[in-house]
């Protein structure tokens, strides 16, 4: 092997040795540039979850406040003065619909009169009935009835059509 041979040899392990280097080299930054970025999407991601719950207990602080706030309601209408019990509320409102079956009685406050909320129900309808808790006196009866209401806004709806199809048609 001539010295011009042993040269050629030498160069070119020299650039093998730079490439393989080059390689590593890109390889390893290859590989932080990576674990970087898995990093940073780890980090992202706990922020979202953290704000996520950040914004899940605002949201428990609000509703905790209206229990509260519902809570002190019901206090001040259990340590309510009242004439007439609710067995007296349950006999009044019976009294006013013939064979009716009391379902529900709650003491409520409607715009500052404590009242008796009695739901009845009879063979054709339901019956909400408001009595004052402190005169017994009916303050409200109003029939609850679904098949009314459905009845109400199908002759809407048919009307409405009525209308859109006389603009059209004109």
């Amino acid at each position: 092997m001539g010295l011009k041979d042993k040269n050629i040899n030498k160069s070119k392990q020299e650039k093998e040795r730079k490439f393989m280097n080059k390689k590593i080299l890109t390889l390893a930054l290859g590989g932080i540039f990576a674990v970087g970025v898995a990093f940073g999407s780890f980090g992202l991601i706990n922020a979202k979850v953290f704000a996520a719950d950040n914004n899940a207990a605002k949201k428990s602080a609000v509703v905790a406040e209206k229990g509260e706030k519902e809570d002190k309601e019901d206090i001040n209408l259990s340590k309510a003065n009242v004439k007439i019990s609710q067995e007296g509320a349950k006999n009044i409102a019976l009294s006013s619909q013939k064979d009716a079956k009391v379902l529900e009685v709650e003491l409520e406050d409607e715009d500052g009169t404590i009242v008796y909320g009695v739901e009845v129900q009879t063979a054709q309808k339901k019956y909400d009935i408001k009595i004052d808790a402190n005169t017994g006196k009916i303050l409200k009866s109003e029939a609850d009835d679904e098949k009314e209401d459905k009845i109400e806004n199908e002759s809407k709806n048919t009307n409405d059509r009525d209308d859109i199809n006389e603009e059209v048609e004109e």
